[in-house]
């Protein structure tokens, strides 16, 4: 009888455990000074470099919108880079701002080039980026953080999955 009320109670443990709702997608802006100090407080998490006018940020923001509500607990915070007044530094794929917060961006993602790009950290440290948006296939393509993107040579991977 002793064992039954074991089992008993395990599964009502299970079950009120399962049913725990988490909070909905959350997607949350944030500034450079706020990413500095995310980072400085070794946090986990996700964000994504965005821009205004980016067709591949539209096309993502409309995919989000269209299946967020199936993938709670996922936080994204996101950096609008709109105002970094980014330019390319002659013919190559560098890019240059003149200011503070594209400088920051710049020196901690050196080979930033395109938006939407997400940056997975870990403890306070980059490990991870999956760059641009294919609304075709609803996916980001996966590339070194040591190096500028080759899309012909980039692995994909689902945006849901890449960031959950």
């Amino acid at each position: 009888m002793k064992f039954i009320k074991c089992i008993v109670a395990v599964c009502m443990m299970l079950l009120s455990c399962s049913c725990a709702k988490q909070e909905p997608y959350q997607q949350i802006e944030i500034t450079t000074e706020e990413l500095k100090e995310k980072l400085d407080n070794k946090e986990t998490f996700k964000f994504m470099v965005i821009r205004d006018n980016c067709e591949f940020c539209n096309a993502l923001y409309n995919y989000i919108d269209q299946t967020s509500q199936e993938h709670d607990g996922v936080i994204l915070y996101t950096l609008d880079s709109t105002d970094f007044s980014f330019s390319r530094e002659s013919q190559e794929d560098v890019l240059s701002s003149s200011t503070e917060e594209g400088q920051y961006l710049l020196e901690l993602c050196p080979y930033f080039l395109y938006t939407p790009t997400i940056y997975v950290v870990e403890q306070g440290t980059i490990v991870n980026s999956g760059i641009g948006f294919n609304d075709l296939n609803k996916c980001v393509s996966i590339w070194d953080l040591d190096s500028f993107i080759d899309f012909n040579e980039a692995e994909e991977i689902e945006f849901w999955e890449f960031i959950s």
